[in-house]
């Protein structure tokens, strides 16, 4: 009769409870925001050890250009064209799946380091690897009505049918300034492109005919053919192979992070199967390696080639979840990881708000009929099976709110229902000062 008196009481706070949340207008912050543990950063990190994440899947090399490399150059800012230019010549042969510089062309240089960009891109064939450079929007822009693109001497290879493509990579940061969300495109102001994010032209490009398919498939995505100004922008076209459905409400999609900051050079010890076979997720080279000693091709072949900076003046450090990281491996984690993101379900409010409550609810029947200690242990570890769970089933964002909700609004539930017994204690048991303590 007791227990059925305990579960009941715990029913009923667990009742109330979801009363209360029901009619909270942001569900998921209310959750998250009942703790702070654990850290995203603990469950990674546990979830990574104990083989239970999902892990990468699109096989990526970094070519950074170190503090050695930058110095040899004479700290040049902008990074000189040439030297980006030489890098990329010098994989090109390798036969990556793509090559994504991630440095600013925009500002004008001397004449001779401009020509060796223009020549790059004016000998850049259709056979060669997508090749891929972030498009740079004015600062101010962003305080009126959107972004506005900084147009370059190079635009003009950037919109016809060979495989030359401006990407976006905009990030978006969490409350505590953590990097956790990636854009799937942005529209300038002052432009007509599609602006598509890596992950997704990556996604979408192999599933397309050839680049202007590719550009009319971005098109569909984001209706700029419905801008009047935009005559010379790629049209929608009714048969491009892309599933709007599917992608618009994914506007902003979670990073799932696999990758951290302690691998310096050569391979990880991840591994992913592409080509038919396990391969390396990670390479890291230094750019002075790649021009001078060379790299073994097989690191390079079929694989995501990313061009970063990883020197102080570059100023590209950014907080993560899982700690402070060089852009160019905030985008190897993103790419590595985008396709599963693009295609992870989509998990109701409702119904994770439900599974929040009923997981709340069984944790506090546990606590309150069997010792904490011994079903505290059963307790985590069955929230990490959770996250893990919840990982290959839909997306970070959805597993760290469940885990995190979940041991949040078990906390509050535990105090909920000791005050309910204490006012029970106090007026039905007229139990006086002992309603103070555990009268079980």
């Amino acid at each position: 009769m007791l227990k059925m008196m305990g579960g009941f009481r715990a029913g009923l706070v667990s009742a109330i409870m979801f009363f209360a949340l029901a009619i909270t207008t942001s569900t998921g912050d209310f959750l998250v925001a009942a703790t702070n543990l654990p850290s995203p950063e603990t469950l990674h990190i546990l979830s990574r050890a104990l083989n239970l994440d999902p892990g990468p899947e699109k096989p990526v090399t970094m070519v950074m250009i170190d503090e050695a490399d930058y110095a040899g150059l004479g700290e040049p800012i902008p990074m000189q064209k040439r030297y980006l230019a030489a890098l990329i010549d010098k994989l090109r042969p390798m036969k990556p799946k793509a090559i994504l510089v991630d440095f600013d062309i925009s500002l004008p240089t001397t004449p001779n380091d401009m020509a060796a960009l223009e020549t790059l891109f004016s000998e850049w064939s259709d056979s060669d690897p997508l090749l891929m450079f972030p498009r740079e929007f004015a600062q101010q822009a962003y305080l009126t009505e959107g972004p506005s693109a900084v147009f370059t001497a190079f635009d003009r290879h950037f919109s016809g049918s060979r495989p030359i493509f401006w990407i976006s990579s905009v990030f978006q940061n969490s409350e505590d300034g953590a990097i956790d969300e990636w854009n799937l495109w942005t529209i300038a102001q002052n432009s007509c492109e599609a602006l598509l994010s890596p992950q997704l032209l990556l996604y979408l490009s192999p599933r397309q005919a050839d680049p202007m398919a590719t550009r009319q498939a971005a098109a569909c995505l984001v209706g700029a053919e419905a801008d009047d100004i935009c005559t010379a922008a790629p049209r929608c076209d009714s048969n491009a192979k892309i599933d709007r459905e599917q992608l618009l409400p994914r506007q902003k999609t979670p990073v799932h992070f696999v990758l951290g900051d302690d691998l310096r050079k050569g391979p990880s010890q991840d591994f992913v199967w592409a080509g038919g076979r396990s391969k390396p997720a990670f390479y890291v080279w230094s750019a002075g390696d790649v021009l001078g000693r060379g790299v073994a091709p097989a690191s390079v072949e079929d694989r995501v080639v990313i061009i970063g900076g990883a020197y102080a003046k570059a100023t590209d450090r950014h907080d993560t979840p899982i700690g402070r990281m060089d852009g160019a491996r905030v985008l190897a984690n993103a790419i590595s990881t985008g396709d599963r993101m693009l295609e992870a379900r989509h998990v109701p409010e409702v119904l994770t708000s439900a599974l929040t409550v009923a997981l709340a609810t069984v944790a506090l029947v546990g606590f309150m009929k069997l010792k904490p200690i011994f079903f505290g242990l059963a307790y985590f570890a069955g929230m990490l099976a959770v996250y893990a769970g919840a990982l290959h089933v839909a997306d970070a964002n959805t597993a760290t709110t469940i885990v995190r909700g979940t041991i949040g609004l078990t906390a509050i539930l535990i105090g909920v229902e000791s005050v309910f017994a204490f006012f029970k204690d106090l007026l039905y048991h007229r139990l006086g000062w002992r309603a103070f303590l555990n009268n079980s």
